[in-house]
């Protein structure tokens, strides 16, 4: 899907001006072209800044609790990083880096009055942190104040020439303007200074039609005006003595800067060196898209001609144990889980530079995709999918796994009609009473980290508790969101509602909807997992007792 497409650019122009934190569909913190676009340019500036240790830390704690919010961040652990980010607060209330960490969670989870307040805290703090400037343009883009997203930007750029994501931000400011060859423009700027942004820009000019010459150009300034004469005497003395300098360096680099000059280049992006680890066997093409570790490649397997999808772990995490270690974990897990409904993994590549996974190539779009554009499924449309993914589920499950971030962002459609689950990236294994094989009631695994994507999650999982259940909550919420085109819970981090199940129900919003359907999802959204539908199959089986055309299906047994 091009991240800028018209269809969806004239969908966007039918909301309100200002968005609202409620009430939002699928799972995108925002319906909205710009969403993925401006998270990856959010989280390569949250990574750009974790690079940066803050200046004389009260203590090595705070140091920690900065970088802990940062890597949690890039975790899609949204609510870890906050509460590392006010546990950095309350040992030092004048960190400015603190309520930066704050405002980029809360924009990547959807809360953009809370990120614009977070950041103008930042600033108050210390009016030239760039990177608190540029949070609040992209939560002032999203929330409609355009001018003054511009503002932010400019201010950057005035400050820091070469800073591409305020280049960026602005281009996204400009397209909500109704001015795509600025937007152009300006992403091709961000671009040509960090490469990570490059699938932003390329995307855009292709979704605008941008002519090759454009889009050649559109990263670099006009050419200046013809120098004077003198000038130009100046220059020539000056490149020439350049000129001899650089051939005795060349010189010595030929004697003893190979090896030198390949740690340089590797240290710099390790990229290369990874695609050089698989290009013996894959072809690696263009990127499909970027979680909170990993950026997903389409590739061509040479030997077999088939095409895949290969994973490869981003350059911030090549480093981090932990990040390896489940980064492998997806692969363990998935490896074990051979369905048709499941995407499988064909090899794992690996080199002291860098880690891929290699995954069966789907076409198609996901069920977020589908849904920006359809907004409510009827419940036959919906029954159809989520019979396949409960299928999935149950497979799972009895593998003692829980995938723990189900949602329609994860549920892949084919053109020809066929579902896959996708992404076990931060699925767990379940300790578990067994009954035939299958998890029984009560197994569970007790994390000491909340991840996963707070509109979906369970409120055991908030509070650390992983069951099978927390993934049947998930899955109501998926067909809650499907037949409604609205989340039950707007607010991402509404813990307390989820508790006191305050949602509307559905056929109160949705009159064509039966009351069967409230109760199965009063089943599935119950706050405590031990009286909450059990398993998939059984979600499946009461979704199937419900007819299409509102009445039930009188139980055989």
């Amino acid at each position: 899907m091009h991240i800028l497409a018209v269809v969806a650019a004239a969908w966007l122009s039918a909301l309100p001006a200002k968005a609202a934190d409620n009430g939002r569909p699928w799972d995108a913190p925002a319906a909205d072209p710009q969403a993925f676009p401006g998270q990856m340019v959010q989280l390569a500036q949250v990574e750009q800044k974790s690079r940066e240790l803050p200046t004389a830390p009260a203590s090595q704690e705070l140091a920690g609790l900065l970088r802990g919010a940062a890597d949690k961040i890039l975790l899609k652990d949204y609510a870890g990083a906050i509460a590392d980010s006010d546990r950095a607060l309350a040992l030092a209330p004048g960190q400015a880096a603190a309520y930066y960490y704050r405002a980029a969670a809360n924009n990547l989870n959807g809360r953009y009055e809370a990120a614009a307040q977070n950041a103008t805290q930042a600033l108050s703090i210390d009016p030239n942190d760039a990177a608190a400037r540029d949070a609040r343009a992209f939560a002032y883009n999203r929330l409609g104040r355009f001018q003054d997203a511009l503002a932010d930007s400019n201010h950057s750029l005035e400050a820091n020439p070469h800073n591409p994501y305020a280049y960026a931000n602005r281009g996204f400011t400009y397209e909500r303007l109704g001015d795509p060859s600025a937007m152009i423009r300006d992403l091709g700027k961000a671009a040509a200074i960090d490469p990570r942004l490059e699938p932003i820009y390329s995307d855009a000019a292709a979704a605008y039609g941008a002519p090759a010459s454009q889009s050649a150009t559109a990263g670099t300034d006009p050419a200046p005006a013809r120098l004077p004469l003198r000038q130009r005497h100046f220059l020539i003395i000056l490149l020439s003595s350049l000129v001899g300098g650089l051939l005795v360096a060349l010189g010595l680099l030929q004697v003893f800067g190979p090896q030198w000059a390949r740690r340089m280049e590797e240290r710099r992006d390790p990229a290369p060196a990874i695609r050089a680890a698989i290009a013996r066997d894959y072809i690696v093409g263009r990127p499909l898209g970027q979680g909170g570790m990993g950026v997903v490649y389409e590739a061509v397997d040479r030997n077999l001609g088939r095409k895949v999808a290969i994973k490869m772990l981003q350059e911030a995490f090549q480093g981090n144990p932990q990040a390896k270690e489940q980064f492998l974990n997806e692969a363990r897990t998935v490896a074990t889980l051979r369905h048709p409904n499941i995407v499988s993994i064909h090899s794992i590549v690996s080199d002291d530079k860098g880690l891929c996974l290699v995954f069966e190539f789907i076409s198609g779009q996901t069920l977020y995709d589908i849904g920006l554009s359809r907004g409510k499924f009827s419940l036959a449309e919906a029954k159809s999918i989520i019979a396949p993914v409960c299928a999935a589920l149950d497979f799972a499950h009895g593998h003692n796994v829980v995938h723990r971030d189900l949602k329609p962002g994860n549920i892949m459609i084919t053109p020809e009609g066929q579902v896959k689950v996708m992404d076990f990236g931060i699925s767990r294994r379940v300790r578990a009473k067994t009954l035939g094989g299958l998890i029984g009631r009560g197994g569970y695994a007790v994390t000491n980290s909340v991840l996963g994507t707070p509109y979906y999650m369970a409120p055991e999982q908030e509070d650390g508790m992983v069951r099978p259940e927390s993934d049947i909550y998930s899955l109501g919420t998926c067909l809650y969101e499907m037949l409604t085109g609205r989340r039950p819970y707007a607010d991402p981090v509404s813990h307390a509602k989820k508790l006191a199940c305050n949602y509307e129900r559905p056929s109160d919003l949705e009159p064509f909807l039966p009351r069967a359907v409230d109760a199965l999802l009063a089943a599935a959204l119950d706050p405590d997992p031990d009286y909450r539908i059990h398993t998939a199959a059984e979600f499946q089986a009461r979704l199937e007792l419900i007819r299409d055309d509102g009445t039930n299906i009188s139980n055989p047994s």
